[in-house]
């Protein structure tokens, strides 16, 4: 049985290609972006409801918070893959429905461009909160950043799994 790295290599579609069908699949944008939009937004006019702030006001730092978090979900998404790839491709590959179509599966993707996708995301999404400067965006995005991190190296410890 090929590794998925050969199937990617011998893929037609163009790395780019293979990108944006795994996010189509994945993380389609269409739904996610919404969603992630919608969940930063109900907790910062929430927040400035609550301060009694009048009219509620929105600008570019709500719009670069609106971006990271739909980022920060891609990055959850991409990070989940990475470390699941071995068992979501033995289950796929078992004929299991939920699994059997994944980009990871098929060798759509390989886990390499997966984790250069998710590189890729922490330079955006540091560089997005950069803009600002030294700011509450960025230590939060930093702090936020490395609990998900830890998060994921902990709960995968397997004297815990």
């Amino acid at each position: 049985m090929p590794d998925t790295a050969s199937l990617a290599r011998d893929h037609p579609m163009s790395r780019t290609a293979r990108t944006l069908r795994y996010l189509r699949v994945m993380f389609p944008p269409a739904a996610m972006i919404p969603i992630g939009v919608v969940q930063f937004l109900s907790l910062y006019l929430a927040f400035q409801a609550l301060d009694g702030t009048a009219p509620l006001r929105l600008g570019w730092r709500p719009a670069v918070a609106a971006a990271s978090t739909v980022l920060w979900m891609l990055l959850v998404r991409l990070q989940d893959d990475i470390v699941d790839a071995d068992a979501d491709i033995r289950l796929g590959r078992a004929g299991d429905p939920r699994y059997r179509n994944r980009p990871i599966v098929t060798g759509e993707i390989t886990t390499p461009e997966l984790r250069g996708m998710y590189l890729s995301g922490i330079v955006l999404l540091v560089g997005l909160n950069l803009v600002f400067g030294l700011s509450a965006m960025l230590i939060a995005c930093l702090v936020g950043f490395g609990i998900t991190w830890l998060g994921f190296r902990w709960f995968f410890i397997p004297a815990l799994a």
